[in-house]
């Protein structure tokens, strides 16, 4: 069984998405402006994102700046914007000033090639949060490989450039996958050496429409037991190995955080494809507060979980119930992928020695601070508040 590993406090942070998480309010929430896409990234989970030309059906300037006055009201305090390409919008200026007008801290998730000198400059004046880039490799040819458009890797470099020097925080993000296994610790050396955050994910999910090309391209077992076996990632392997509570929830989902795609489609979260709602049907309060299905999902705890409850791999395992539902159709049940991974983790933590307690005293530090994304992911970050860290936005 995995031994006991030493956490390090909560931050403020984290803090405040906990007591978020205990009262239902949506601190954190996450808007994909558009589907549309210059890039062909071979993992994408967005089956329509191929599209240049703007859908009618995208929610409208009006639309966008109602739902953000929305999200204010609910108690948002995070506000995310995530495509497609974000700066496909032309209105999306209009949506980030009033965000920042109602101060919300805004971060946006964009791979950075749309972004010239004055549009970053621009960006700067609103003081956003973050920006988050999508960077594959260090390695052009890898990373042109996987957005299938040669010198999308140059223009992203650029943006990262353009980005710290002009003083806007920056996270580098990196889905791991077989097409960039090999070359990706370069990113984390970059990342370091740079001193921003910078995250390594494994999770890669089917597409929207069910199609499964992009989970073909998820890490062998020997890849994953080769990253697991990481020294940073050891505390990953050494989990506590007590069950939780049978009126634990399973997870944050729908308690602190929603996702709302650009067609007005409320989400739990991001991985979770089912509406909850429709903001061009009922006010956003309404859906947070009314939503049946939102009640159900929030209601669910470890007791009602199907299968594993009594796995001897469960101090390894991050569940996650979306997965369980993409794969398997049971929400409930186990996630192919987490039973994966859950087993690579407990091979990997007898590869490499068990750390002293000296050494995993303060366990995330600044400089080092890391931290596992409840769909498998790692966050290795040069700040010490990494809960927003993750792919999905869970905060957890």
């Amino acid at each position: 069984m995995p031994a006991p590993a030493a956490t390090a406090p909560p931050s403020p942070l984290q803090r405040v998405f906990g007591f978020a998480g205990l009262a239902a309010q949506p601190v954190r929430a996450m808007i994909e402006v558009t589907h549309r896409c210059h890039l062909s990234c071979s993992h994408c989970y967005l089956h329509d994102h191929h599209r240049w030309d703007s859908r009618p059906d995208e929610l409208s300037t009006a639309e966008l700046l109602s739902l953000v006055e929305q999200l204010h009201a609910a108690g948002c305090l995070f506000l995310s914007f995530t495509g497609g390409e974000v700066f496909l919008r032309p209105d999306l200026w209009t949506v980030l000033t009033r965000a920042r007008e109602l101060g919300l801290a805004i971060s946006l998730l964009t791979t950075g090639t749309l972004l010239s000198p004055r549009l970053v400059t621009r960006l700067a004046e609103l003081q956003p949060w973050r920006v988050e880039l999508s960077l594959y490799s260090l390695d052009p040819q890898v990373h042109d490989g996987i957005t299938q458009r040669a010198g999308s890797h140059r223009r992203t470099r650029l943006a990262l450039d353009r980005l710290r020097a002009a003083g806007i925080p920056v996270l580098i993000k990196c889905p791991v996958m077989a097409a960039n296994f090999e070359s990706y610790e370069g990113l984390r050396d970059l990342a370091a050496e740079l001193g921003v955050p910078f995250v390594a994910d494994l999770t890669l999910t089917p597409r929207h429409d069910g199609a499964l090309e992009p989970t073909q391209q998820r890490l062998s077992q020997e890849q994953i037991v080769r990253f697991y076996a990481r020294s940073e990632l050891r505390r990953f392997g050494t989990a506590a190995p007590e069950l939780p509570r049978a009126d634990a929830p399973i997870c944050a989902i729908g308690r602190r955080s929603c996702l709302i795609g650009p067609y007005g489609d409320v989400y739990a979260c991001g991985s979770l494809r089912t509406p909850v709602g429709n903001v061009r049907q009922q006010p956003f309060a309404s859906i947070w507060r009314d939503s049946p299905l939102l009640t159900r999902l929030r209601g669910l705890t470890a007791g009602d979980l199907t299968h594993c409850s009594g796995c001897e791999k469960f101090g390894y395992c991050n569940r996650c119930a979306a997965l369980a539902l993409d794969e398997h159709g049971e929400l409930l049940g186990p996630s192919a992928w987490a039973c994966r991974v859950a087993a690579a983790k407990e091979q990997a933590s007898g590869l490499v020695p068990t750390p002293s307690a000296a050494q995993r005293q303060g366990w995330p530090s600044a400089g080092t601070a890391a931290r596992e994304c409840c769909g498998g992911g790692a966050c290795a970050s040069a700040d010490s508040t990494p809960a927003e860290h993750h792919p999905c936005g869970c905060g957890d």
